[in-house]
């Protein structure tokens, strides 16, 4: 059976989802945090996921789809005044911040 869990993926998961799940989507999340939160942020995924045990053949699986480097919003983003925070890491015209993997 299929579960949805929602929280605030920048802080630890809930007691409730650790090592439950056997596939985490993130469909452009990463790119709207902070790079400093980053790292943080996939351990705490990667944390719901579960893991192999000697009757499994692998552990859970994590996908995720967003920005890339040189997307085409990132190079009007680019040409715009003060919309750059830092290296592939901007601000767009609603407020959000938005980060460009390369």
């Amino acid at each position: 059976a299929a579960v949805a869990q929602v929280w605030d993926i920048t802080t630890p998961p809930p007691k409730i989802a650790v090592q439950k799940s056997n596939v985490s989507l993130l469909l452009f999340c990463l790119s709207a945090i902070s790079p400093t939160k980053m790292e943080q942020t996939v351990q705490n995924v990667i944390a719901t996921l579960k893991k192999k045990r000697a009757n499994q053949n692998q552990n859970g699986t994590l996908l995720f789809r967003d920005y890339g480097r040189y997307d085409e919003a990132q190079l009007k983003l680019g040409n715009k005044r003060n919309r750059r925070i830092s290296e592939n890491y901007y601000v767009k015209n609603d407020g959000t911040h938005c980060y460009y993997f390369s």
